[in-house]
């Protein structure tokens, strides 16, 4: 579990950590800017597709700050992992960035993470600071990074040590 205030970048330490990890599902989360200012974010699996998740522009009732969620966007992704995960004996990895305050509006999504608590893949999330304490109560075998500017690059390392990946080979 990688948690971390936001800009600290966890979404760039866990796309890195990913990439060396063999037979993986997830996704990450994106900023969409325009003119170099965020206007939303969107969800990118890790088979390229995307999805919207929240924008400044969309009409929605579910808001966070100033972005209008999208929940079916988000519920998408979820279920092509779902379904990868029930297709395929073949994964090892199922990785999520993150669990926040937009994804955890779904019930799909909330579900699908006890699922993942109660099954044996191994996880790699990232966890925005206020869900720290519900991780810790479902998941609680969990090892926990905390990321900021300072230690970013010792975190990517020990994660890295950890996992048995050296040289950017395992």
């Amino acid at each position: 579990m990688i948690t971390g205030k936001p800009k600290s970048g966890k979404t760039t330490l866990v796309r890195g950590i990913s990439s060396h990890l063999s037979n993986s599902v997830g996704f990450y989360t994106v900023e969409i800017r325009e003119k170099g200012v965020r206007v939303g974010f969107k969800i990118v699996d890790f088979e390229g597709r995307e999805e919207l998740l929240a924008s400044k522009n969309l009409p929605s009732f579910l808001r966070v700050g100033k972005y209008g969620v999208n929940l079916p966007g988000l519920e998408k992704v979820v279920e092509r992992i779902k379904n990868r995960l029930e297709e395929s004996k073949e994964v090892d990895w199922v990785v999520i960035d993150e669990v926040g305050k937009m994804e955890m509006m779904s019930e799909k999504f909330y579900k699908f993470l006890l699922f993942l608590k109660d099954s044996s893949y191994n996880l790699l999330f990232t966890v925005g600071l206020p869900y720290r304490g519900w991780i810790n109560r479902h998941f609680t075998n969990s090892e926990w990074w905390e990321i900021h500017p300072g230690n970013r690059e010792e975190v990517r390392k020990e994660i890295l040590q950890r996992l048995g990946v050296t040289n950017g080979t395992k």
